[in-house]
């Protein structure tokens, strides 16, 4: 014969320890699958975002790069470098250079350096 508290305690494990337990572990698992997708699709958008922007400046970077190489001034200025005898001549053809280049790194808005080694 069992007692009245042991159908209390009986009862109450059953109608609300074991619901309440089952609900809670159903939750929680709803709640992590939902948080682990937020992750999921923040950490990839973020991903597409920095890709976007490496793609956006290396084709600024190239395009730099090809103004640079077909500017028929600062071609010439470069040879008139190379070519140069003396250090004074040199450091003529090194300050139009650099007045040449940072033309083109004023208008393209960027911050550049070129070193030139007088020798």
């Amino acid at each position: 014969m069992t007692t009245l508290s042991r159908r209390f305690s009986a009862a109450f494990l059953l109608l609300v320890a074991l619901p309440s337990l089952v609900v809670s572990i159903i939750l929680s698992r709803l709640y992590l699958s939902a948080l682990y997708k937020t992750v999921e699709l923040h950490s990839q958008a973020t991903a597409e975002q920095v890709a976007q922007n490496v793609r956006v400046e290396t084709e600024s970077t190239a395009m730099l790069a090809a103004a640079l190489f077909h500017d028929a001034e600062l071609r010439r200025l470069a040879d008139g470098y190379a070519q140069a005898s003396d250090a004074t001549e040199r450091f003529v053809w090194a300050r139009a250079l650099d007045e040449k280049l940072v033309s083109f790194f004023t208008y393209s808005n960027r911050i550049g350096e070129v070193v030139l080694y007088l020798g």
